[in-house]
C-alpha cells in the first residue's frame, strides 16, 4: 500500500461510492491481524459494501422504472401490461388487449389427458381461474411448464415504487419526452 496522507485516501463526493469499499479492503489487507483497528476496519469494510449494495439495488429499481415509464409512453392505448396478439403488430408498437390480475386469479396445474371442464385433451398445460373466466395455458415442453408452475406457485413479492422513485421516474420522462407525465405512475 502506498504511503499517502490520509487526504490522499478521501474521495471527493462526486466519485462513485463503490470505491470505498474497495479502499477499505486494501486498508485491511495491509492492517496486521493483531493491530488494534483491524476490527472496526473490518466492520467498516462490511458496512461499506452493505451501503453499496444497497445503492447498487435501488439505482437499478429506478433505472428499471424509469425505462418501464419511457417504453410506456410508446405503446398505444396503454392500460396495462398482459395479453398481446402476435398478429396485431402495428409499425413498432404491440397492441396490448387484456389483463390477467395474478392477485384475482387462482392458479392450478392440469394433469396430461381429458380436462373435465372443457373436454379438450391437454399437454404441459395449466389454468388461471377467475371470477366467469378459465384461461388454459399450454407450454411446448414439460421443463417449460415446470418453469411457470414454480414461478406461479411462489409468493408474489411486489413493493410499489415509493414517492421519492415516482418523482425521479417523471423528471426522467418528462426530461427525455418533452411530454407531460400522468400522475399515477
Amino acid at each position: 500500500m502506498p504511503k499517502l496522507p490520509l487526504e490522499g485516501f478521501l474521495l471527493t463526493p462526486v466519485q462513485r461510492i463503490c470505491r470505498y469499499p474497495l479502499q477499505l479492503s486494501e486498508l485491511l489487507k495491509a492492517t496486521p491481524q493483531t493491530h488494534c483497528d483491524r476490527e472496526p476496519v473490518q466492520a467498516a469494510a462490511s458496512a461499506m459494501k452493505s451501503v453499496a449494495a444497497q445503492i447498487n439495488e435501488k439505482k437499478r429499481r429506478l433505472e428499471g422504472l424509469q425505462k418501464i415509464a419511457l417504453w410506456q409512453m410508446n405503446v398505444e392505448g396503454w392500460r396495462s401490461l398482459v395479453l398481446c396478439k402476435k398478429d396485431l403488430i402495428k409499425r413498432n408498437f404491440y397492441l396490448f388487449r387484456d389483463q390477467i390480475s395474478l392477485n384475482l386469479a387462482t392458479f392450478l396445474d392440469c394433469d396430461d389427458g381429458k380436462d373435465s371442464s372443457t373436454g379438450l385433451n391437454l399437454k404441459n398445460s395449466w389454468k388461471l381461474l377467475m371470477i366467469g373466466k378459465e384461461m388454459i395455458f399450454t407450454c411446448k415442453d414439460r421443463v417449460a411448464k415446470q418453469s411457470w408452475v414454480e414461478h406461479l406457485r411462489r409468493p408474489f413479492n411486489y413493493s410499489p415504487a415509493t414517492p421519492e422513485e415516482r418523482r425521479l421516474v417523471r423528471e426522467t420522462v418528462c426530461r427525455t419526452s418533452k411530454v407531460a407525465m400522468p400522475v399515477n405512475l
